[in-house]
This record gives C-alpha cells, sequence and structure tokens, in this order.
C-alpha cells in the first residue's frame, strides 16, 4: 500500500489514508454485515501503481532535449508493454482474466483504477466464480462477495493491522487475524463483564464466537468473541428492546425474529466453518503435492544440466536429492540465471562422488591385478625354503614397481627390500646406553626390559637374557586384579600396545611365588601355541596354518619320514605367529590379593589383604599417604 506524506512532512496514519479508504471502497467492505469480517484488502506486495500518485515539481522540470528523449523512449516501451489491454473488448478480457488465479485477479485489479474498476464491476463475477471454482474453493460466505472472499482465502495478511505471513483463517469468525490481533481483540466469556461493565451479558447468546486459543490455531471448549463484533450487536439489541419498552406495535415480534435469525446464522457459521476448514486442509496437502511434484521436476531439470556436461548419472543420482540446497525451493523451470547460481552449489558434491567412485573401481581393479601378482609371486616363493620364505617381503612390495618383467630381478630385488630392512632395524639400536634416551620407543622398550632384568644393556645378549629367565608385570595396565606375567620376550611384544598414550611402557619383576607358576605354566603355553611350520614343505607357511609343536612332529614323522626332528631344520618357530608362544600367564584372582595395610593398627583391620591398587587407595583415602612405600606403609605377603 503507498503511503504519502503530508504537507507538513510526516507520515500519514495508514488506517486514515485515502489509498486505503479507496481500496476499501473498491472491495466493498461496508456491505458485510457489522459483526463478520472487514479489512482493508490491501497487500504489502501491492505495486506503487495501485494509486495515482502525484510526483513533485521537480521531477516534472526537464530540459526540450530530455523532454523528447523521454518520449521517444516511452514511445519504444509503449510498443512492449499491455497499454492496449484496457481498449480490448470486454468480452475478450473477461475471457483472459478467467485464466488467471484469484491471487492474480486481486493483484491485477490493483494495477490501476481501470483494471480496478473492470474487475470489481457486477458483470465480472463470472470471472471471480471461474477463478474461485478452478481451486475448487467453497462458495462465499453470507454477506462476502466474490472478491472480499477470494482476498479471505488467498491473501495472507492479517485483516486487522495488515501484518503478512498470516497462514489460517479463523473460519467461525470469518477473519484472517495474527496472535497479536487475537490478544488485543479476543474477549473471553468469563471476562465479558468486566471488559464491558455496561453490556447486558445476553447478548453474547448472539454474537459470533470462535473457539481458537490466542496463541494456537486448536480449537477448545471455551468462547472467544471479537470485541468489535459486540458492539453492533448490543446497539441492534438495546434499538429493539427500547422499541419492546414503548411498546411500539410489533416491536416485540420483531425483537424475537432478530434474535432466531442471529441465532439461525450462528448456527451456520458453526456448520460452514466445518466445510472451509476440510477445504483448507484439503488444499494444503495438495499444495504440499505440488510442491514435491515441482521439486522432482527441478531435480531432474537439474540432472538434466549435469548429464549435459558429461556427469555420469551414478554420480549425480548420490550427490542431490530432493532436499538438496537449491533443489528445495524454486519452479521446475530451470533457466540459464538458476543454472548460474545452482552449479557451484551443486557441482563440488557430484566431483566428490565422482572421485570416490573412480577411487572404488580403481581399488577393485588393483586387487584384481594384485590377486593374479600375489599367484605369480607365490610360484616363485615356493622354490624357497619355509624358514627363508618368512624373511620374504609380501607381495604389495613389487606393486609401485614399474610396469615391466620383474621376475628377471626378483632375487635381487628381494635381497636388497631385506637388506633395507635390516639397516632401518640396526638403525633403532643405541650404540650405548646413554643413547637409549633418544631412540625410538621399541629401542627403549628393549633397554627398559634389560635393564629391569638386571642386565647391562650394552653386554647382555639373548643367551643371557634366556638363562636369566626372569618374569615381568607392565605397571601400565589397568586391570591391578588381573595382572599378567610376561617372559622377557612376551613383555617386548606386549610395551608397543602402550605407545598410544606412553611412550615409555614401564615393567616391574614379578614376585618370586608368581614367576615360580608363570614358569610352571609356560612348558603348556608353548604346547598349546599354534606357532610352528614345517621347513620341508608350505604346508604350514602362512599365519592361519600354523599349528602346535605337536602336530608338526606328527607331520614330520608321517609325511616326510622324519622321526627326530632338528628345530631351524626340519621345523621352526613361524615369525608371523611369535607371540603365542609368549602368550602371558594370568593368576589366580585370589592370588593377587595379598596386600596387607601397614598402618592400620593391630586388629581386624589390619589383618584384611588387598590387591595392590586397593591397598594403595586405602592409604590415599584412610592414612593420607599419596606416596606409599612397600615395606614401609603396605606388605605384599607373595613376595
Amino acid at each position: 500500500m503507498v503511503t504519502t506524506r503530508r504537507n507538513g512532512g510526516t507520515l500519514s496514519n495508514p488506517a486514515d489514508s485515502k489509498a486505503l479508504k479507496e481500496a476499501a471502497a473498491d472491495y466493498d467492505m461496508d456491505s458485510i454485515s457489522s459483526d463478520q469480517e472487514s479489512g482493508n484488502y490491501s497487500d504489502d506486495d501491492s505495486d506503487d501503481g495501485d494509486f495515482d500518485v502525484r510526483k513533485s515539481s521537480v521531477k516534472r522540470r526537464k530540459t526540450a532535449t530530455n523532454a523528447k528523449a523521454g518520449n521517444a523512449a516511452k514511445s519504444a516501451r509503449r510498443r512492449k508493454d499491455l497499454s492496449l489491454l484496457p481498449t480490448m473488448p470486454l468480452d475478450i478480457l473477461y475471457e483472459i482474466f478467467g485464466q488467471l488465479s484469484p491471487k492474480d485477479l486481486i493483484s491485477l485489479s490493483r494495477t490501476n483504477k481501470l483494471f480496478r474498476k473492470t474487475l470489481l464491476a457486477s458483470t465480472a463475477i463470472t470471472v471471480w466464480k471461474a477463478a474461485r471454482e478452478e481451486c475448487n474453493a467453497p462458495e462465499p460466505s453470507r454477506g462476502f462477495t466474490e472478491p472480499q472472499w477470494s482476498a479471505l482465502l488467498f491473501l495472507t495478511f492479517c485483516w486487522s493491522c495488515g501484518a503478512k505471513g498470516v497462514p489460517k483463517v479463523d473460519w467461525y469468525l470469518r477473519r484472517r487475524v495474527c496472535i497479536h490481533c487475537k490478544k488485543n481483540h479476543l474477549v473471553h466469556s468469563d471476562k465479558f463483564k468486566s471488559r464491558f461493565p455496561d453490556y447486558e451479558p445476553e447478548v453474547l447468546n448472539y454474537v459470533t464466537f470462535t473457539h481458537s486459543k490466542l496463541f494456537s490455531f486448536f480449537l477448545c471448549d471455551s468462547k472467544f468473541y471479537w470485541d468489535d463484533d459486540i458492539h453492533p450487536i448490543v446497539e441492534q439489541w438495546r434499538k429493539l428492546q427500547h422499541a419492546v419498552h414503548l411498546g411500539q406495535s410489533g416491536a416485540r415480534e420483531l425483537f424475537e425474529n432478530w434474535k432466531e435469525q442471529r441465532k439461525e446464522h450462528l448456527e451456520y457459521v458453526a456448520k460452514m466453518a466445518q466445510t472451509y476448514e476440510a477445504w483448507y486442509q484439503n488444499m494444503t496437502l495438495n499444495k504440499d503435492s505440488d510442491a514435491a511434484d515441482n521439486r522432482k521436476k527441478r531435480l531432474e531439470a537439474v540432472k538434466a544440466k549435469f548429464l549435459d556436461l558429461g556427469y555420469d548419472a551414478v554420480d549425480i543420482n548420490r550427490s542431490i536429492f530432493v532436499h538438496s540446497d537449491g533443489i528445495s525451493t524454486g519452479t521446475p523451470n530451470v533457466t540459464n540465471a538458476v543454472w548460474s547460481r545452482l552449479r557451484p552449489k551443486l557441482e563440488p558434491a557430484i566431483e566428490a562422488e565422482r572421485n570416490r567412485r573412480e577411487a572404488r573401481e580403481l581399488e577393485l581393479k588393483i586387487k584384481e591385478r594384485v590377486s593374479i601378482l600375489d599367484d605369480v609371486y607365490g610360484v616363485y616363493l615356493s622354490s624357497f625354503k619355509p624358514s627363508d620364505r618368512c624373511f620374504c617381503p609380501p607381495a604389495q612390495f613389487l606393486r609401485p614397481l614399474p610396469e615391466v618383467p620383474i621376475l628377471d630381478d626378483i632375487a635381487t630385488r628381494i635381497a636388497k627390500y631385506q637388506e633395507e630392512r635390516r639397516q632401518f632395524a640396526m638403525s633403532t639400536l643405541p650404540e650405548t646406553e646413554n643413547q637409549a634416551a633418544g631412540s625410538l620407543s621399541l629401542a627403549k622398550n628393549v633397554f627398559t626390559i634389560i635393564t629391569t632384568a638386571g642386565l647391562d644393556p650394552s653386554t647382555a645378549s639373548l643367551a643371557d637374557m634366556d638363562q636369566k629367565d626372569a618374569r615381568f608385570v607392565c605397571d601400565n595396565c589397568f586391570s591391578a586384579r588381573f595382572k599378567n606375567i610376561y617372559t622377557w620376550r612376551g613383555a617386548l611384544l606386549h610395551g608397543p600396545r602402550h605407545f598410544s598414550y606412553t611412550k615409555n611402557p614401564t615393567f616391574t619383576i614379578a614376585p618370586d611365588t608368581l614367576a615360580a607358576e608363570a614358569k610352571t605354566a609356560s612348558a603348556s603355553i608353548r604346547q598349546s601355541a599354534r606357532a610352528w611350520s614345517c621347513n620341508h614343505c608350505h604346508s604350514f607357511i602362512d599365519e592361519a596354518d600354523a599349528q602346535t609343536q605337536e602336530f608338526i612332529f606328527e607331520h614330520l614323522k608321517t609325511q616326510h619320514a622324519i622321526s627326530d626332528p632338528v628345530i631351524t631344520q626340519d621345523y621352526f618357530i613361524n615369525e608371523q605367529c611369535q607371540e603365542l608362544l609368549e602368550a602371558p600367564y594370568r593368576p589366580s584372582t585370589s592370588v593377587t590379593t595379598s596386600f596387607q595395610c601397614l598402618e592400620c593398627p593391630s586388629g581386624k583391620a589390619s589383618d584384611h589383604r588387598f590387591t595392590e591398587s586397593d591397598v594403595r587407595r586405602h592409604l590415599k583415602n584412610e592414612h593420607n599417604i599419596t606416596n606409599p612405600v612397600a615395606h614401609v606403609h603396605f606388605w605384599n605377603h607373595m613376595a
């Protein structure tokens, strides 16, 4: 709605503006009964051309040259606009207008006064009716013209304040009003007396009401009245009642007829409200369905654009969907301008999906080719002695090599690989004990184990460690109740498991009693370990095929006629299964509860036995000793 300025320079009141009054007059809003809907039928979407706004005189002062150029421009534009449309016969105009929707008709009626007069004339009623029927909308309610009814159904502004975005009509009040106006105008039946102390409560029986709450569209049992509907009904009530009090002829009968008409009108409103609400719900479903169809069509149009660019359909289908940004809203017609905005949003996802697909396809092809390489490489390795084959690299090391025949010099390549691995292993070992602090974590673990065993890391050998045969407990394992007992090799294999959260895993020597149990159990652990392979065939070379020592002995006897096998000559430890031979020994839970608190006084409490972690926790909580010392604050009876 256009708002002009007063001569004083202040904005005019929209409610009193000439434009608003013209709009109200054009839609014949006064013809609606006083207790029914009323509104200005204006919309914030109105063009400035709705009303004739006088231009400033300064704007009209132009030079002759400018005026001539302006006239030429206007002449050129006139050939392209619809200025000749009003000169057409009415029957042709009505045929054209009949193709428009009700909302488009309302917008057209605001184009200028000529169109407004044409569309709001009584002869144009068939145009509005055809547009309404095309939308399957119900017939106008009592007191509404076709234009007024179309405005109520299809415009979403508040009929009281003009606010936009009011989604629903209150069919009982036959008004589209916002929550703010509901709060200001609706009167609860219980508060009628306090709001209107001079009005008769009986009047409410003849005023339209709604069951809709102030801040909700859901219905309730309470009755709410629109305050502007109450005043005219009270006025009519008092006028008729006054005539009865004066004893005028036929006044009482007229009063009773008025009451019956009002009751019948309220019943009509309540009945039709259900019809209107059913239409609204159906229209909403159809609107949602149409929106879904539009999204699908828009998606297909965008997909077609990407297909034209050379993208694969499978990549497109996995990347963009009806709810993707730019697809969920908009029309099915994807113009060049729309495409220029959508492509930068959607193309990166399609490119990423294409790259992932190509990577997957390449991986499958690589696996297929590597499988062939595995078979060829396996045939070549079958010529090796099984114990030597364990030190050959996997087939994957051949994959980066150039696409040239590799079997011709594969022995040289394997030897080079083994030498590189040996040099790398040697580089991780420090030359002296003093250099241990700067070595790799794995080398630190070796020196920790040797030092804990009581040997000199600079001179200790494998034979020395085997002769010492110490047993170790990991200090970094969290389960104090189930401490595992490790051999020195088992400790070396176990230490790297803690590298993810500590670079210096530590070990302590296991108590003598537990160490003795672990040594006794070592024989059974080694016997049950599936870590042995035959050195005369390749049947047990893979990790999953390794067997127990007893099984390998039987195999050598039956398959190779060797009754007295020699280790490394007839059979060997499969390096892939080395950890199984060094599996830890787990003592029973009762053995670990051997710690006694020395701070508790003699008696029942002092005789209690703890695990190590429990006794340390007990000393901290009960005796405030944060760093307890063995043999001073607690005693281990198993040591």
